[in-house]
């Protein structure tokens, strides 16, 4: 008999309906506005793959993978590196060839060739908002360029990251103050690497507003 008051508690527990679930997080990107992508001698297919993966998830925004954009690297040369400006008159050609309707934010070029100057620690993007474009370079954040082993997956994030934040600058948002937010922009590399990815609730709707 001393069970029978559990009996009866579970019996009535029974008849209560199960506590609702959370709403499950999307699995793909909810904006409707895209962003296309652009291969500029990349070899590292999976590194591209694994950064716009990796810039989906934190944003929910739509990287489309465009065809790669063949360049004569001679013509693209400035004191040793990669000519910035050049590659990015590339991508506003290719942001001006949208339609009205296509959706497109931005023109997205990505090299792994060094577009950066001597004085900069981390140069990894350039970017044209009145152009609707960005070049995003992994040179200066690969392991290779410090002489280390290489690690694609990391290379992968901090493309991702790099995507992410270039994004942001064509679009105007400004740069964020609230601690763990990517759009904080961090500018070494060791502050790359410790960044999640993550943004703040503000940022966050700003690029979803600004994708729909």
């Amino acid at each position: 008999m001393r069970f029978m008051p559990f009996l009866l508690l579970a019996l009535i527990g029974c008849g209560k309906p199960a506590p609702p679930s959370p709403p499950p997080v999307p699995a793909r990107p909810v904006a409707t506005a895209h962003l296309d992508v652009y291969p500029i001698s990349v070899e590292k297919a999976k590194v591209l793959g694994a950064a716009i993966a990796f810039a989906e998830a934190k944003s929910h925004l739509r990287f489309h993978t465009a065809a790669p954009v063949p360049v004569v690297w001679e013509n693209m040369m400035l004191g040793g590196k990669a000519n910035a400006n050049a590659l990015m008159q590339l991508m506003v050609a290719q942001a001006r060839k949208a339609k009205p309707g296509d959706g497109l934010l931005a023109a997205i070029g990505v090299c792994d060739r060094d577009i950066g100057d001597g004085g900069s620690e981390v140069i990894s993007s350039v970017t044209a908002k009145e152009g609707h474009a960005a070049v995003v370079s992994w040179y200066r954040v690969s392991n290779e360029a410090l002489g280390l082993a290489a690690d694609d997956e990391k290379l992968g994030k901090r493309v991702g990251k790099e995507l992410l934040m270039a994004t942001a600058k064509v679009l105007g948002l400004p740069r964020c103050r609230v601690p763990g937010c990517l759009f904080t922009g961090p500018t070494k590399l060791p502050d790359l690497d410790a960044a999640t990815g993550d943004l703040c609730g503000k940022c966050l709707g700003a690029l979803q507003a600004a994708a729909k």
